[in-house]
């Protein structure tokens, strides 16, 4: 995964009849402090990282002394996306402008990442035992 982006919507382009997607992409972590910060602040951990949505500095609008965030949308061919990745937002939904920053959590992929996360104990020698086969503890157990 290089740079997580929210998937806004599925398109064909009249011309080539390929299907495109519109998509919101994320910005580097780098504004988020650098890596130790990140794992210190729970802004990255081995199973989610915080990313902030790419956008663009707007006017002032109605003589406001306040600047809106535009976001950056972009229309990419539906075979570059690489990976599904579970994306989801602090604050949910499309908007045209805001203010401050958006930002969205990404979860590492289960299948492909969590066994090396959380590899399975290697059981003790002479230390496996099945319970059921314990007939002094089930004695009074009966099967149908």
């Amino acid at each position: 995964m290089e740079f997580p982006s929210r998937i806004l919507c599925f398109f064909t382009m009249p011309d080539t009849n390929k299907l495109h997607a519109l998509i919101h992409p994320c910005d580097y972590q780098d504004h988020q402090g650098d890596e130790k910060h990140r794992i210190r602040k729970m802004i990255q951990t081995n199973l989610c990282s915080r990313w902030q949505l790419a956008s663009r500095k707007g006017k002032r609008m109605h003589g406001e002394g306040k600047v809106w965030n535009l976001p950056n949308l972009w229309c990419v061919e539906v075979e570059n996306i690489d990976d599904n990745t579970l994306v989801w937002e602090e604050e949910p939904g499309v908007a045209e402008t805001w203010q401050g920053s958006r930002n969205v959590w990404v979860v590492v992929d289960r299948e492909d990442t969590w066994h090396e996360l959380f590899p399975l104990p290697e059981p003790e020698k002479g230390n496996v035992r099945n319970c059921l086969a314990d007939t002094t503890k089930h004695a009074n157990l009966r099967t149908y």
